[in-house]
């Protein structure tokens, strides 16, 4: 993780939110980029627990607000008692 020069007004999680808006509207593989935000974001760990919860719940608006439904986080659906993996990260090079 870099340090941002002094004043410049960037932090990692900034960066990450302002790449991953810019690959919005660059990408039509939403859920690649929306399972390449979750990974940055949860790198970045900003907190001493709750970073995934944090990580998926950010993930999950993101994919909201272009209008995409959540990802199921182990679930075959968003209904309760449901498995399956996130679409995306048998796909997904870093």
């Amino acid at each position: 993780m870099e340090i941002a020069p002094e004043g410049d007004g960037s932090t990692p999680l900034r960066d990450a939110v302002a790449d991953t808006l810019a690959r919005l509207q660059n990408d039509d593989d939403i859920e690649q980029v929306a399972v390449g935000f979750h990974h940055r974001i949860v790198f970045i760990h900003p907190f001493p627990n709750g970073n995934g919860r944090w990580a998926r719940l950010s993930t999950d608006v993101l994919l909201e607000s272009v209008g995409r439904e959540r990802f199921t986080w182990g679930r075959l659906s968003n209904e309760p008692g449901k498995s399956a993996g996130a679409p995306g990260w048998n796909r997904l090079n870093l």
